[in-house]
């Protein structure tokens, strides 16, 4: 299943990507979202490229369905690797394993400039490898990560806000 979200910010594109690769900044956002336990596992900068491999647990309301696959709090490992600029544009990828489950999350993100600031695209592609039920978990998995990502762009709004960005 595929999903596209386009989020507006008020800053230029390499001040978003300085928010989004700040490890302090990334563990307040996700504990002012109720994640648990965020941890950088790996930060690389080399030159204009960026690796990030961090760890959190994840709350869901998992439906009754899924309760079998997913739990309440779920633990993920996330890939984010940003490539340099091109064009005073971002591009990146992003892969979101959910740690004991046949869920596989993938896709691109890209920061662009737009008037007085910058749009970030993210674009994802998410798999569920289980035999009849697998299009139905992945359609709440697509729900429940519409809903993290739009969560994710207001805690983001309000850092660079703290940030007087």
């Amino acid at each position: 299943m595929e999903f596209v979200e386009h989020l507006r910010y008020p800053v230029g594109v390499e001040a978003l990507l300085r928010l989004l690769t700040d490890e302090k900044r990334l563990g307040e956002k996700f504990e002012a979202l109720g994640h648990r336990g965020f941890q950088v596992l790996e930060s690389r900068h080399e030159g204009p490229e960026i690796v990030l491999r961090s760890t959190r647990e994840v709350p869901a309301d998992v439906p009754s369905f899924a309760k079998k696959f997913l739990s309440p709090m779920n633990t993920v490992i996330q890939v984010d690797r940003w490539s340099e600029p091109e064009d005073d544009i971002r591009r990146g990828t992003w892969a979101v394993e959910i740690k004991g489950t046949p869920i596989h999350m993938h896709g691109t993100t890209t920061l662009e400039p737009s008037g007085a600031g910058c749009v970030q695209t993210v674009q994802g592609q998410i798999e569920v490898k289980i035999p009849f039920i697998g299009g139905q978990i992945a359609r709440f998995v697509a729900g429940d990560t519409g809903k993290n990502i739009a969560l994710e762009h207001e805690a983001n709004l309000r850092l660079l806000r703290e940030m007087g960005s």
